[in-house]
């Protein structure tokens, strides 16, 4: 690893902790895309990545006083880089802080020894995504450019400091105009667009009580379908990991709307315990052929919720990283087929597997070889 002698007094920093989502978004995720900050190379310095705070709940978003973004844009010098044949890792500094820029070379100038890179010493503007590797904050490289002008870097600290002041410390307004702005642009949409998409997202509590609701509404008459999306609210809402059938079948509004749907479907009012336990299995093994979760524990009758972070991000990486030993990786059809022959991953669906190969690129733990081809990071 080439290094130069570094101007900036702070070292390296690990990851900032986590926050909670801007107040003035709310818990609606879907909001995000109002903010056009989320959607842009913020300029920032060096100093002011490192010290992003990680959302709490979603990956690779993060936050600027109570703006969400994704992707910034830094100016500094180059005072180390490390290659391999697949990247080059350059430590940029501005005077702020280092951080490292990781540039993924593209396919057909990975294992040539003649290309071209950047030399220590130039100064270089930065755009990419903002990431975490080994608890470490980093920037995957969009694109980077040397800059010529060696006034570039302070005219940034000028530009930074003004968008401080002007837009990024600013806090925007919720307005009942946005929100219904951002559901009928996505109501809108062509409808193949948005097969395999998932709906925007609404405040998890308030959708909740609305099926409650139907357990009081004598006009209402829910079905096995509503059971379903109350069970699976109830987890999502209370960001439950591992579920025993037992606190399902003793939870009161669970137990509740069961009795309901009973009664509008069969008419009876005082079903045994049998049947109230068989209707709410039914409702839980079709959340199981969704891809929701998985019968984890069958002697203590638990289940496991399938999420990237618990058990199918992990799965995904250990899979590639065992095909990345033996051969040129693996493609997406057989990471498919080898975790639907999994008992807890059966049912998985094609669009989470998708969204965890994502987060795998984007964390720097896997590349894409060609189209859908995928090995692991040695």
């Amino acid at each position: 690893m080439l290094m130069a002698q570094p101007r900036s007094p702070r070292p390296i920093a690990p990851s900032s902790p986590t926050a909670p989502p801007p107040p003035h978004l709310g818990k609606d995720h879907s909001l995000f895309g109002i903010d056009p900050l989320f959607w842009i190379h913020c300029k920032l310095s060096v100093d002011d990545v490192l010290t992003l705070r990680s959302h709490a709940s979603i990956p690779d978003v993060y936050l600027l006083g109570c703006h969400p973004l994704r992707k910034v844009e830094i100016s500094g010098i180059i005072v180390g880089k490390e290659e391999s044949s697949l990247l080059i890792r350059y430590s940029v500094d501005d005077g702020t802080g280092i951080i490292p820029c990781v540039h993924w070379f593209p396919p057909e100038e990975r294992y040539v020894s003649s290309r071209k890179t950047l030399p220590l010493g130039q100064l270089v503007q930065v755009a990419g995504r903002v990431s975490e590797f080994r608890a470490q904050r980093q920037i995957t490289v969009d694109a980077i450019a040397a800059e010529r002008n060696p006034n570039v870097e302070t005219l940034r600290w000028l530009e930074v400091a003004e968008l401080k002041e002007t837009l990024y410390n600013v806090v925007p307004e919720e307005t009942d105009t946005a929100r219904e702005a951002c559901l009928r642009a996505w109501l809108d949409s062509d409808s193949s667009d948005r097969q395999d998409a998932a709906a925007p997202s609404v405040d998890l509590q308030a959708e909740y009580q609305a099926i409650v609701s139907k357990i009081v509404d004598a006009d209402a008459d829910p079905t096995e379908d509503d059971l379903k999306r109350l069970v699976k609210l109830y987890v999502q809402s209370n960001l439950l990991h591992h579920i025993p059938f037992s606190e399902l079948r003793n939870h009161d509004e669970v137990v509740a709307m069961v009795r309901r749907v009973l009664q509008c479907q069969s008419g009876v009012l005082v079903p045994s315990h049998q049947r109230i336990s068989s209707t709410l299995s039914r409702a839980i093994t079709a959340l199981v052929r969704d891809g929701f979760m998985y019968h984890q524990d069958g002697d203590e009758d638990i289940y496991e919720v399938i999420q990237h972070e618990l058990n199918l991000g992990p799965a995904i990486l250990t899979l590639i990283q065992h095909e990345t030993a033996s051969k040129d990786g693996i493609s997406e059809e057989g990471i498919i087929f080898t975790l639907r022959s999994l008992a807890r991953f059966k049912y998985v669906t094609r669009l989470n597997v998708e969204s965890s190969i994502g987060k795998l690129i984007a964390d720097s733990h896997i590349y894409e070889v060609e189209s859908k081809q995928y090995k692991s990071i040695e």
